[in-house]
């Protein structure tokens, strides 16, 4: 499997987004996250996505993601092979990615920020 691993180290973000754009998933089984900014990221390239079934991680992804233990290699291992595996399963969690990573737009964040001012004025 390493042959379709591809490690590059610090890159532009452009780059990372072209790769990303590219890539058969993101397997991201973070141990702690201020928020995961590469979750959402990936959903909204609709690249599935793997990640910790702990901390910001299991928040951000919701139920549009595979969520692991990344303490057990096993169960990493058995989601890489389940994505690669089973593609109704792959294009789930692609269009809820896709949804979820909505709730995290500058649009609906703009939204939302609107609404707290003018309540806050009334």
């Amino acid at each position: 499997m390493s042959e379709h691993i591809i490690r590059t180290g610090h890159l532009p973000a452009d780059e990372v987004c072209a790769l990303l754009a590219n890539a058969r998933a993101l397997i991201f089984p973070s141990l702690a996250e201020g928020f995961g900014m590469p979750i959402v990221d990936a959903m909204a390239l609709g690249v599935p996505v793997i990640t910790s079934k702990f901390h910001a991680a299991e928040e951000v992804a919701g139920n549009a993601a595979l969520l692991v233990d990344p303490k057990n290699i096993n169960e990493v291992a058995e989601g890489i092979v389940r994505l690669a595996e089973d593609d109704a399963f792959r294009m789930s969690l692609i269009n809820k990615g896709k949804s979820r990573s909505e709730d995290f737009s500058w649009a609906k964040a703009a939204s939302e920020t609107w609404k707290i001012i003018i309540e806050a004025l009334i």
